[in-house]
């Protein structure tokens, strides 16, 4: 049976995410507070590219976290191996209907 849905996995850097709201900004004042377009950050947060060692160093500074834990080596690994733009899954009939019909068995 052939594929009829094809679900795209969000994928973004939820220790950034994460720490923007406990401390009440959003990602569009964080671009600002960077001096950056909110496209840059958006890839960045994205994980559509490897930020450089630069960018890491100021969005570390006004977030006040470690560079290590906001970026760790093994995320900068599976960004450069391009993992992330690729997540995706096709599902066919069947599975949709199975989908369907655990939501209303949960």
């Amino acid at each position: 049976m052939s594929e009829i849905v094809r679900l795209r996995v969000e994928s973004q850097n939820d220790r950034i995410v994460q720490v923007c709201e406990n401390k009440g900004i959003t990602m569009g004042e964080l671009a600002e507070l960077l001096g950056w377009y909110k496209g840059t950050l958006s890839r960045i947060v994205n994980l559509w590219v490897v930020a450089t060692d630069d960018q890491k160093m100021q969005i570390a500074a006004i977030l006040l976290e470690p560079i290590d834990y906001l970026f760790p080596e093994t995320l900068d690994t599976a960004i450069s191996e391009g993992v992330f733009p690729h997540c995706a899954v096709k599902i066919d009939e069947l599975q949709i209907i199975a989908m369907t019909e655990a939501r209303w068995h949960c």
